[in-house]
């Protein structure tokens, strides 16, 4: 086809020429123009058209946007799954590893071989296994978002059958010693009241800090039970994000005895409503920042290195495992999706455990003293 005319009136034509087809999409491209004339008038234009086109002159034009930036962006506006928090860290990545090398590249046209290639020279550069497996999540997670959404035509993940960085074998857990764990909640270093509830609710819950500071004291029961409902996110620019917990459902645990007792005696203060977050005194809530930021200043006062607010989270389900508590209850404490999480992070102590039951298994069999165990 070289092109053809379309009456549309009067002395009015419609007159479109082939261009060939969109290398991305494969449809078919064309240059319409209305033209006004007689019909022999109409058909010296349209001569002229397909030589304009034969010269180079018309060429196919890209009517969509298709390259990786493009899609990118449209991925942290549009999809639902991605917390605002997770989008500020894409953001980060893609600008400084990601962008530079795939931002202009037409999305159909990015190849696994390419991504092997990428993910090599950032391992060249020194940056850390786990770092180049993150940027691999986020091309494969934003090409998968591409076919999902039927972007330029893209209708295969090349990210699927990259490396992404090599085998992620995940490190042991280190949880905090129960001693400087017991330094960190004394209130002799703490300052600030709310920060002290807040450390203190970490170790006792093993919650996340967003869940922390996302708590009300509507979700104090008087029988010492906490529900655990919404997650606070930081969105930049001092604007709060409130979402449920991770997993996409709340949660509700015990607290400890002392736990609960101090939680009662602040809650009796007049003054406080029962839609008051816990750690701000009000209806307006802390950004997980602040403990990050506050953590910082309480581990530099008591000397204590290399201890992440985060920890807090795995000393309580660690040495929840070492004394033989259930990986369904410390599960469900940490609001796992389910036990095979738990284990794939806490497997070391479930380990531990399991050589201790060979123990006793082994001291049956061989009519050995228990030890009371």
């Amino acid at each position: 086809m070289r092109g053809n005319i379309r009456r549309k009136g009067v002395d009015k034509w419609e007159l479109r020429v082939y261009l060939g087809r969109d290398p991305v999409t494969g449809r078919p491209q064309q240059k319409s123009e209305t033209f006004h004339g007689s019909r022999r008038d109409a058909d010296r234009r349209l001569r002229d058209l397909i030589e304009e086109r034969e010269r180079g002159r018309l060429t196919v034009v890209r009517t969509q946007s298709h390259t990786f930036a493009e899609l990118f962006e449209r991925r942290l506006t549009n999809d639902p799954d991605l917390a605002p928090s997770t989008a500020r860290a894409y953001r980060s990545y893609y600008r400084t590893r990601i962008g530079p090398v795939l931002g202009e590249r037409w999305v159909r046209s990015i190849t696994t071989s390419e991504l092997n290639d990428l993910y090599t020279q950032l391992r060249s550069e020194g940056l850390a296994r786990g770092s180049v497996q993150q940027i691999h999540a986020i091309i494969s997670s934003t090409l998968k978002f591409g076919i999902r959404e039927r972007f330029g035509g893209l209708t295969s993940n090349e990210a699927e059958g990259a490396e992404g960085g090599g085998k992620n074998v995940r490190q042991p857990v280190e949880a905090p010693r129960p001693e400087d764990v017991l330094r960190l909640l004394d209130p002799a270093n703490h300052d600030e009241p709310a920060f002290l509830l807040a450390c203190r609710l970490a170790a006792a819950t093993g919650a996340r800090r967003g869940e922390i500071v996302g708590l009300r004291w509507s979700d104090l029961e008087d029988d010492g039970r906490l529900w655990i409902r919404r997650s606070i996110h930081n969105m930049g620019y001092g604007v709060m994000f409130v979402k449920t917990p991770k997993t996409g459902r709340g949660r509700s645990l015990y607290l400890d005895d002392d736990t609960a007792q101090m939680l009662r005696e602040i809650r009796f203060d007049p003054d406080l409503r029962p839609d008051d977050y816990m750690t701000s005194g009000n209806v307006e809530p802390r950004s997980p920042d602040w403990i990050t930021r506050q953590w910082g200043i309480l581990c530099a006062r008591v000397g204590i290195k290399g201890v992440r607010f985060h920890d807090l989270r795995h000393f309580h389900a660690t040495y929840l495992l070492a004394s033989r508590i259930g990986l369904n209850n410390v599960s469900g404490r940490l609001g796992h999706a389910n036990t095979s999480t738990t284990l794939n992070i806490y497997g070391h102590a479930v380990q531990e455990k399991d050589r201790e039951a060979a123990r006793i298994i082994g001291q049956l069999l061989w009519n050995k003293p228990t030890d009371g165990s």
